[in-house]
């Protein structure tokens, strides 16, 4: 709910005075779900000369201390003074962007101030916008520990609910983000804190969080992001509700009239969709300015922007959905929509290059319904990190002298040493290279303990009829290597290695594919 007040000003004419209410439900122990609330109180001045203007913008920030923001009381006890032992009271942690007063131990601080700087360097990279302040945290395990009065009544409140809420004050003049500080406070549950960071980064330095579906959905971004690695990650609680439920329709997700804080599982469909926009080389590079003109207040919206692809993005949106987990890669399951296809003239096959780490893609080839086609697939290809290599019929083939290896030596062990830090799969390249013998050997078994078996079937050329009249997927059949095989109904080919969605990453090598119709 958002609220208006104008105070007229003697030296300027005019003063407004916004406040806006921004509220987001985060996941208490991924079991309960509780409110916190943001407030983002935004002075806005027109001077008629500089010195004028200056003059307002004090006046504007004196009515704001004076009307507008709650009292912080400073919590105690702190430092050297505070008392030992595990339930203690608040202490300050520092690092370069956060100042964090937290009945957290030190061990679980520093952990968490961790976990704040390397998300906000990415969020920071991301919008090309380095923070401005220092962002100040109050984050509670415990409310216990911490003596009654210190916090705002609003905060309180938020936090006896096993929430938090994110105070943002901040002055423009003439349009232009002057100044602002943000405060967040937060329970310590493990992605409360980085959530609200977000709107607290946001709101410092662009002054204003954008639209709710922008808004939340980027915050809950951030609280899962992680350096080199786009791979979809949320808690099990919200993957579950993802998988199970009807997909919520793109213009109910971008609905501005939307409130923060409805529900968390309105929060779960704007992160899928800022997820797949962010992610997906089809729309990545409009959705980062569509983004930085919402934040800085420049216009723009979801339609203005996607207009023209609103079907393929619609179908990319189900198609995300309808094979979402952990591990899934919105990059390698990208269609290609500029591809042409045509209808293969006799006698003359259609080829195409079709790579083991993707998704679905174009075989160039328009089928038509009832018509046979000839297929001949040539190559190799694997499925897991040092797999065997397959042909497009999924059979092993012989390592001989004459064998092309798919991956060099260096490449593999730097997937090894990733796996040996990490606990679970890596990414190509997202470990510095290291060829010493004892490195390789103590991580090889760490990357046999984690990794996943290929399903059934894995390394299989399959094929799937996209009608696009209709944007409606067939059901997708075996291809392999050398075969014919009639369409089941009229539209566009594609095709793709064989393998769990989730499980793409690690696949390399790849297959020629030439069809044509049969005689």
């Amino acid at each position: 709910m958002c609220t208006f007040r104008t105070f007229p000003s003697p030296v300027t004419g005019e003063l407004v005075l916004r406040l806006a209410c921004i509220s987001s439900w985060r996941a208490k122990s991924f079991s309960n779900f509780a409110l916190i609330t943001s407030f983002e109180k935004v002075f806005s001045v027109t001077a008629r000369s500089f010195r004028m203007t200056l003059l307002s913008a004090g006046f504007a920030l004196l009515i704001g201390l004076c009307c507008a923001t709650p009292s912080f009381a400073q919590p105690g006890p702190r430092g050297k003074n505070a008392s030992d032992g595990l339930s203690q009271g608040p202490r300050d942690y520092r690092s370069p962007n956060f100042l964090v007063h937290t009945d957290l131990s030190a061990e679980e601080a520093n952990e968490l101030l961790t976990r704040l700087e390397t998300m906000l360097q990415l969020i920071s990279t991301y919008w090309g916008q380095p923070n401005r302040k220092t962002i100040e945290c109050y984050v509670v395990k415990d409310l216990a520990n911490w003596p009654q009065g210190v916090f705002p009544p609003e905060a309180h409140a938020k936090i006896v609910e096993g929430a938090g809420l994110t105070m943002t004050q901040a002055t423009l003049l003439n349009g232009r983000l002057a100044n602002a500080t943000s405060i967040v406070y937060a329970v310590s549950e493990r992605g409360t804190p980085q959530h609200e960071a977000v709107h607290a980064y946001c709101g410092q330095n662009f002054g204003h969080t954008g639209p709710t579906w922008y808004s939340e959905g980027m915050a809950e971004m951030g609280s899962y992001w992680r350096k080199d690695n786009s791979s979809v990650e949320i808690p099990e609680v919200v993957l579950e509700y993802l998988q199970q439920s009807d997909p919520k329709p793109l213009s109910a997700i971008v609905d501005n009239t939307d409130q923060t804080g409805d529900s968390w599982e309105n929060y779960a469909w704007r992160w899928a969709l800022c997820h797949l926009l962010a992610n997906n080389d089809n729309y990545a590079k409009r959705f980062r300015p569509l983004g930085l003109s919402l934040l800085q207040n420049r216009g723009g919206s979801f339609e203005q922007t996607y207009g023209a692809m609103a079907e393929e993005i619609a179908f990319e949106y189900r198609f995300f959905l309808d094979h979402l987990d952990n591990g899934l890669r919105a990059d390698l399951t990208a269609w290609k929509w500029g591809t042409k296809f045509q209808v293969p003239r006799s006698g003359r096959p259609l080829i195409s290059k079709i790579a083991a780490r993707g998704g679905w893609q174009p075989s160039r080839v328009k089928v038509v319904a009832g018509q046979t086609y000839d297929v001949a697939a040539t190559g190799q290809w694997s499925v897991s990190d040092d797999g065997e290599l397959l042909t497009a019929d999924a059979t092993v083939i012989e390592a001989t002298e004459e064998t092309r290896p798919i991956r060099s030596t260096s490449r593999r062990t730097s997937r090894m040493a990733n796996a040996g830090s990490s606990g679970r799969r890596p990414q190509a390249g997202s470990a510095q290279e290291t060829n010493t013998e004892s490195v390789e050997e103590a991580n090889t078994e760490a990357v046999e303990d984690d990794k996943p078996t290929p399903p059934e079937g894995a390394g299989r050329l399959m094929g799937v009829i996209l009608d696009t009249s209709s944007m409606t997927l067939g059901e997708p059949f075996e291809v392999g290597a050398q075969t014919q095989f009639t369409a089941e109904m009229e539209g566009n080919l594609y095709l793709r290695c064989a393998d769990a969605w989730n499980q793409l990453h690690d696949n390399e090598g790849e297959m020629w594919v030439a069809i044509r119709g049969a005689n």
